[in-house]
């Protein structure tokens, strides 16, 4: 159900930004914004719902990886810088040189929390006020830690008899002050889930005055930073993809089902100036990697036939004897 949902919705704002890079005039663009603006939402929510689904289904699991704590904050606040100036709102991070340490856990989650927190104080802090991120790192016994997070805003004061309420599934604050933001209820209740993933606790704190505070803490591993070999690279800026066929020839082949999957890559690797081979499920796949060589192969997963799993395992056994 996830890749039948997601899909069309990914298909029709991969068309709006193939759109966006069209000659249009000052009415159009704003259309186009408006448009875009809106299936990003409608994307949101779409993600609450099945992430929220996998939850109480059992079925989320931990994906550990290295990363630097402090460096994926930084990242992560500059999403809301725009926002931010739009509001009138300072945006600050406070982090000690310690969270740039590498650490393993599992990072896509914790951003996912992080962004859920700071992007609710954007959204509930009125125009000219406050937002902090605090992160710290405290050590525990052996290679373990608690990676603490505290978002604090001096947004719109909670009341008391809701604090208790705000991680349960849809649940939305009733009054004048919030009525005019939008969103599924499913955020905070996902958080929560995630924490208590991962050994901490969401903690929410809110005053009359003063704003909101919602913190967290969870357990990731240090890593001797001896036992990892790290690559330096250097950032490629490239502003002008017209013709990139040309100055890095490949052969590609594409198996994918949907036709407005199909189209829309199409249309992306044209614009570079690649020629494409197509086939329209696993076994054609296949077929098409016996037959010639790629320097490239996009598989879909879900396909008729044979899917994009068996499929790759196929092509992994043919690719070896091709010169």
């Amino acid at each position: 159900m996830s890749h039948e949902i997601r899909t069309p919705m990914n298909g029709l704002l991969g068309m709006i930004d193939l759109l966006e890079k069209t000659p249009l005039n000052k009415e159009q663009k704003l259309y186009l914004e408006i448009i875009k603006n809106s299936g990003n939402s409608l994307l949101s929510i779409i993600k609450d719902i099945l992430d929220y689904s996998k939850i109480e289904a059992g079925k989320i699991e931990l994906n550990e990886e290295v990363f630097s704590p402090g460096k994926e904050l930084e990242k992560l606040i500059q999403i809301f810088f725009g926002l931010g100036q739009k509001k009138d709102l300072k945006i600050s991070t406070h982090h000690g040189k310690d969270t740039y340490d590498l650490v393993q856990g599992d990072k896509e989650k914790i951003n996912q929390v992080i962004l859920n927190l700071v992007g609710n104080a954007v959204k509930f802090t009125p125009e000219g006020g406050k937002v902090s991120v605090f992160l710290d790192i405290e050590e525990l016994q052996g290679d373990l830690i608690f990676l603490n997070c505290r978002v604090v805003d001096s947004g719109i004061c909670i009341p008391k008899d809701f604090i208790d309420h705000l991680t349960d599934p849809f649940f939305q604050v009733e009054s004048s002050n919030t009525r005019s933001y939008q969103g599924t209820g499913l955020g905070l209740a996902i958080a929560k889930k995630i924490i208590e993933l991962m050994g901490g606790e969401l903690k929410i704190e809110s005053e009359a005055g003063v704003g909101s505070e919602f913190s967290f803490s969870v357990l990731v591993r240090k890593m001797n930073e001896s036992s990892i070999k790290t690559i330096s690279l250097e950032p490629v800026e490239r502003k002008d993809w017209t013709g990139m066929a040309e100055e890095f020839p490949l052969r590609i082949l594409i198996a994918e089902d949907n036709d407005f999957n199909l189209q829309l890559m199409k249309l992306m690797l044209d614009q570079l100036g690649y020629d494409l081979e197509v086939a329209r499920n696993g076994k054609e796949a296949v077929e098409k990697v016996q037959e010639q060589e790629f320097d490239l192969i996009l598989m879909d997963v879900q396909m008729p036939v044979m899917n994009g799993l068996e499929a790759t395992k196929e092509s992994e056994k043919i690719l070896p004897t091709q010169n």
